[in-house]
């Protein structure tokens, strides 16, 4: 089989199963079924390839991504919010390194893949920078889905149990801003693309970890506080979850595929240290903000402003403070992806 017929059969097999978890709703299911369905076709075929190209294309545009969601008014919100911002992600920085440590103590995965498997950044972006790192990306995958199912299925139970006995907070329905999204023209979008490409290809060629996202997002962002242009439509990101599950997906093989009870215990350490951190994180914020306890835990929950912004609402958080904790999260997945990649080699020279 030649090397091109193998890279069709494997993005075939990755957008059939991606296409089906998007079609069911599942969180970050593109790039999920792309995993899934890649690493399907290397287990039973040992023909699943992807070149690096694929990679490159989905971190850059992963970064553009992050980098068109910085404006001026996020950037004059960060007096206002910066004191939760610095528990939050200090909480996420403190979160990684106990997940990294238990799971090198509990498991055999190795350090850098026990430490990227904390890193709560997007469920989309985490496995690409553990790939850059040398991490095991499939695992980290893993792990990460554990992570973002524990935000958006088992923190807000719990903050609906810690409501009750703090007594009724604010209780408006309000939810987050609805606005419908502008329509992105082909121009603005490749200029945006553009603009990732080469950060990337710069943050490529300097070579520190996750450079090609890190520099793609600060590309971006510099276009669009200058330019106030830099959006992507959305299937280019659609196009980039795709490829990043299938070149993720075709590491996988036979050998993993046994490997996988060994996740158990790493799993559970991932959902027990961010529920600690949600209810630890919270309390602080709340000492030194005006906000609930509803409204803290949801600040302090390990998932994405995407999520965030559904569940604001059916947690009825009042408007303005949904916007707030939205843009929380944004500036806490920017700071968790621009820092910790950097010093994961460090740190995990560091761990047993």
């Amino acid at each position: 089989m030649s090397t091109p017929a193998q890279i069709l059969l494997t993005l075939a097999a990755a957008f059939a199963v991606g296409y089906l978890f998007y079609r069911l709703g599942i969180p970050g299911g593109l790039m999920l079924g792309g995993i899934v369905g890649a690493a399907a076709f290397n287990i039973f075929t040992e023909q699943g390839n992807m070149p690096y190209i694929a990679r490159f294309f989905a971190q850059s545009v992963a970064g553009g991504f992050l980098g068109a969601t910085i404006d001026r008014e996020k950037l004059r919100s960060l007096k206002r919010l910066g004191w939760p911002l610095i528990i939050m992600v200090a909480g996420m920085f403190l979160s990684d390194l106990v997940i990294g440590v238990l799971i090198v103590w509990l498991s055999p995965l190795d350090p850098v893949t026990a430490l990227a498997s904390g890193i709560a950044g997007g469920i989309n972006d985490v496995p690409l920078i553990a790939a850059d790192l040398g991490a095991d990306a499939g695992k980290v995958a893993v792990l990460q889905f554990v992570r973002l199912m524990t935000g958006i299925g088992l923190v807000p139970i719990l903050i609906r149990a810690a409501d009750r006995g703090a007594g009724a907070g604010r209780t408006e329905r309000g939810g987050a801003k609805k606005s419908a999204a502008a329509s992105v023209s082909i121009g603005e979008t490749l200029l945006a693309l553009a603009a990732a490409m080469a950060g990337g290809y710069a943050g490529k060629r300097i070579g520190i970890p996750a450079g090609t996202l890190i520099f793609s997002m600060f590309a971006v962002a510099l276009l669009h506080l200058t330019t106030g242009k830099g959006r992507m439509r959305p299937r280019i990101k659609q196009a980039a979850q795709l490829l990043a599950g299938a070149y993720i997906g075709r590491m996988l093989g036979r050998e993993d595929l046994l490997e996988l009870p060994y996740l158990v215990l790493p799993a559970l350490v991932v959902v027990a240290v961010f529920v600690v951190n949600c209810f630890l994180s919270a309390a602080l914020i709340r000492k030194s903000c005006s906000m609930t306890v509803r409204e803290s835990m949801l600040a302090t929950t390990p998932a994405g402003a995407g999520e965030i912004a559904l569940l604001s609402e059916d947690l009825n958080i009042t408007q303005d403070l949904a916007a707030d904790i939205m843009l929380l999260h944004v500036f806490r997945v920017i700071a968790v992806v621009s820092v910790l990649p950097p010093a994961i080699p460090f740190l995990s020279t560091l761990l047993p």
